[in-house]
């Protein structure tokens, strides 16, 4: 991860040190998440700057339509972008970096990218799917809380605002989540991959 914090969230506006968080739930989205988050907007907007990558699947008009009815102050604290493109101006590493916490799925890639960039996360794995395994993986090494994607409506701002509320909890998330990176994993399955060759 080499994007710069303070540039990326100059780029949103974002000029002191409001927390930001990340809402996310892959290039499609994920619309229960979508759901939830547009209905706590005016929770959060007042504690935290929103970056939400909502997905090409139709609910940025639902969401931009939340963000009317917001007043303006807490319009500017509500950056949404359906995607974000690998060549552009702001990419998703450079979101994963200029963010304070995320909101997510548990895919199998946030075993990758999240422990890359240090980033503390509130997971709600897709049900129907594996997802779960990955979510209590993170869990267990204090880097994650999970939601399950039913219990969003009673539990996710209660989640969200104690973290919010909470610098000590985030950072001891932050180390927790940087401590199961492995930056050398590929190196090492190239090795394994060599060394089983040289002895068939």
């Amino acid at each position: 991860m080499h994007a710069d914090r303070t540039t990326t969230r100059a780029m949103l506006g974002i000029v002191d040190e409001t927390p930001l968080i990340l809402v996310y739930g892959g290039s499609r989205g994920a619309r229960s998440i979508n759901q939830a988050v547009a209905s706590l907007l005016t929770q959060v907007l007042p504690l935290a700057h929103v970056l939400h990558i909502c997905g090409r699947e139709g609910d940025e008009t639902m969401l931009r339509a939340h963000m009317a009815g917001l007043p303006g102050a807490l319009q500017q604290r509500y950056h949404i972008y359906p995607y974000l493109a690998t060549d552009g101006a702001l990419t998703m590493t450079a979101a994963l970096v200029a963010a304070d916490v995320t909101i997510c799925r548990s895919g199998a890639s946030v075993l990758g990218e999240l422990p890359a960039a240090g980033l503390p996360a509130i997971l709600v794995p897709y049900p129907y799917v594996h997802q779960d395994e990955n979510a209590d993986y993170l869990v267990r090494h204090g880097a994650a809380i999970k939601v399950a994607d039913g219990d969003q409506q009673e539990r996710l701002w209660s989640v969200l605002e104690e973290l919010l509320h909470d610098a000590t909890a985030l950072q001891q998330m932050r180390h927790a989540m940087h401590s199961v990176a492995r930056p050398e994993a590929a190196l090492t399955m190239a090795r394994l991959l060599c060394a089983i060759a040289r002895s068939a």
